[in-house]
């Protein structure tokens, strides 16, 4: 089980599927939305209160679909003009490569280009890599503005930032890498001690579990938790969760439903110096989205929804106007895999 710690506000996760259709002249695949209505099941069971959906996404369309309880914890969010925030980011990037690049402004892989020639292979690439780190980058200033828990791979951010320093010259644009290398270095993994909601619960446990909600020390740790994201505090939000999950966990009221947990997540401890406006602005609340690993949600999320798939919810358009009926549910990699894919695939 996760830790029952102030995941309470949390980023939906991407988990990729699709459904595969049958209409008169053919068929078809469309990304299948409805696997997270399972994801979002998930998350309630580890105790978020709150799940943030980007619009723009696609991920917006479940809402409709939703039960009245799951829908009364999802919050639909613009995050267009933060995604302008980030995009001024890589405007240096793109003036020494010569480049006008537009980037979509949701949280989602993807880039038009306009070149004064055809662009060669290693340009695309580099701004494949810039795609790539915006996206990222992008989750954490959603994470920082809207005080969220995001999942987010620090390693494959800091590789695709390592391969552009290599490749970029000028001082302006390696002035931003190096700012944007100093957010990622900022994290660093620790294990926390907190609580879980144990496997065998009684069957009052809605009761006891609202109780929970309202004690005290439930209370001490969830605001220290939301501590743990602002880097001049961690570490002593770190130890005052562990204090505050000790004493729930000898608590007699809640010994039938909770037991010890603890998990490995990132933390920033330091805010990089801003070198301008633009950066300062992206820093400027304080607030580092604490990094939790998602993996057991996915899996549970996917395991499910592979068993018994619900309606589709997929996005209409007038081919799916003809569809007469559904074929074979499968899951999908990630977005900028499926993207580098479909491009590998053209070029055979």
């Amino acid at each position: 089980m996760s830790n029952l710690i102030n995941q309470s506000r949390i980023l939906l996760p991407e988990v990729g599927a699709t459904r595969d259709f049958y209409f008169e002249s053919g068929y078809g695949s469309s990304v299948d939305h409805s696997i997270y209505l399972f994801v979002i099941e998930e998350l309630l069971s580890l105790g978020v209160t709150q799940v943030f959906i980007p619009l723009g996404t696609g991920m917006e369309k479940i809402t409709p679909a939703l039960p009245k309880l799951l829908r009364s914890i999802v919050k639909l969010v613009d995050f267009s003009s933060q995604a302008k925030q980030v995009d001024t980011l890589f405007w240096p990037i793109f003036e020494e490569l010569k480049v006008h690049a537009i980037f979509p402004q949701a949280p989602v892989y993807g880039f038009s280009l306009k070149h004064s020639q055809k662009p060669s292979e290693d340009l695309k690439n580099l701004i494949h890599e810039c795609a790539k780190l915006r996206l990222q980058l992008f989750h954490i200033v959603m994470g920082m503005q809207h005080d969220l828990a995001i999942e987010f791979d620090l390693s494959k951010a800091k590789e695709t930032l390592s391969f552009l320093r290599s490749e970029i010259t000028s001082v302006n644009a390696r002035s931003t890498l190096g700012f944007i290398s100093g957010i990622l270095n900022s994290y660093q993994p620790i294990n926390i001690d907190s609580i879980g909601l144990s496997s065998s619960a009684s069957t009052d446990f809605i009761n006891i579990f609202d109780n929970l909600l309202k004690d005290d020390e439930y209370i001490k740790m969830a605001n220290s938790a939301y501590e743990m994201g602002i880097p001049e505090r961690a570490s002593k939000a770190v130890k005052s969760l562990a204090k505050a999950s000790s004493r729930l966990i000898k608590n007699t009221a809640f010994r039938k439903v909770l037991k010890y947990a603890s998990k490995t997540i990132e933390l920033a401890f330091f805010v990089p110096s801003p070198e301008s406006g633009v950066f300062d602005k992206l820093v400027g609340q304080r607030y580092f989205p604490p990094i939790f690993p998602l993996d057991t949600v996915r899996v549970c999320a996917q395991q499910a929804w592979l068993k018994n798939p619900p309606p589709p919810i997929i996005h209409k358009n007038n081919l799916t106007d003809e569809i007469i009926s559904w074929g074979e549910h499968r899951l999908i990699e990630s977005n900028i895999e499926r993207h580098k894919t479909a491009e590998d695939n053209n070029k055979s």
